[in-house]
């Protein structure tokens, strides 16, 4: 009977790191980010247009620091009104830069359109924008 009971607990343990690994990947797959598509360079091309995912890094490394001290986030407000023009508040966002990068890389790419992408599109066009006239 005892053996019979720790057969059982072992077969559920099993069963648990199983469904804990399936979790994982289905996590990882729904999760939108560089992470997602590290490890392959046909992604990273055809969603990006870069070569690799090594060029792609070496393109962020180059903007990493402007994307950090000199992005003027739009939201729906700023959008809406030209004048505003108070970047005194800093705005938090979901995505890390790097992730906001390859959405909008990714925005330029297919040429999907959604209201987030393009918010994320003109952020984006104003920090090039803001980095040709400010080096």
């Amino acid at each position: 009977m005892a053996n019979q009971v720790a057969d059982e607990s072992e077969a559920l343990k099993n069963q648990i790191r199983e469904l804990q690994l399936q979790l994982e990947l289905l996590q990882l797959r729904s999760r939108f980010g560089i992470q997602r598509l590290a490890g392959s360079d046909e992604d990273i091309r055809f969603h990006t247009r870069f070569a690799t995912f090594k060029h792609f890094l070496a393109f962020w490394k180059l903007v990493e620091p402007a994307a950090n001290t000199k992005m003027v986030r739009i939201t729906n407000a700023k959008a809406s009104s030209a004048s505003s023009s108070d970047s005194s508040q800093p705005t938090t966002t979901k995505l890390p830069p790097i992730d906001e990068l390859l959405l909008f890389l990714m925005h330029l790419s297919p040429n999907t359109t959604t209201d987030k992408t393009d918010r994320i599109l003109t952020t984006g066009l104003q920090t090039l924008h803001s980095m040709a006239y400010l080096s």
